[in-house]
């Protein structure tokens, strides 16, 4: 489990790495080989996506829509919150990431008198919304990323403002 889960950090990593380096290649082929270059080598990456899904299909498992969880889901997580908010940051911060933060909120703690209407689930159920939220904390480092990568391109822009731009047509 925590095998897979580093691994796919691993590979976000990787194709996020892969992807911010796009960035500088088009840069460099626009500036020195011309538009076409710049554009098509993107383009053309993009392009292989779907070939790699349909490829890859009999790998992947499917299932039909059954609708969306997201409400639940966040019904879930405020239920389970409930009673650990405070002012101060620290204690809140530790209140909302200790490790019982979701026992409290598995249908097979609650009593059926106190259950609420819409947790019509299990507690493997509740298992998945915490490896969800636990797997979407990755996307906490994004206004980080995002902020290296506007420096990044800032910086090429100002670089590429230095050289001329050679015609499409050579």
């Amino acid at each position: 489990m925590v095998g897979q889960i580093s691994m796919t950090y691993a590979e976000k990593v990787c194709f996020l790495s892969y992807a911010g380096s796009i960035t500088l290649i088009t840069t460099y082929g626009t500036q020195y080989d011309g538009y076409y270059l710049a554009f098509t080598l993107p383009t053309i990456v993009f392009l292989l996506c779907p070939i790699v899904l349909f490829l890859g299909r009999n790998m992947y498992h499917r299932s039909p829509p059954q609708g969306s969880v997201l409400a639940k889901a966040i019904k879930l997580w405020g239920y389970a919150a409930r009673g650990k908010w405070t002012l101060n940051p620290v204690n809140l911060y530790k209140n909302l990431k200790g490790d019982d933060f979701w026992e409290g909120a598995k249908p097979s703690n609650i009593p059926d008198s106190q259950r609420p209407k819409w947790m019509t689930f299990d507690d493997k159920w509740v298992e998945e919304v915490r490896r969800g939220f636990k797997a979407c904390s990755v996307f906490m480092w994004y206004p980080i990323y995002c902020t290296s990568h506007r420096s990044k391109s800032e910086s090429v822009a100002k670089a590429w403002n230095r050289a001329p731009i050679q015609p499409d047509n050579q």
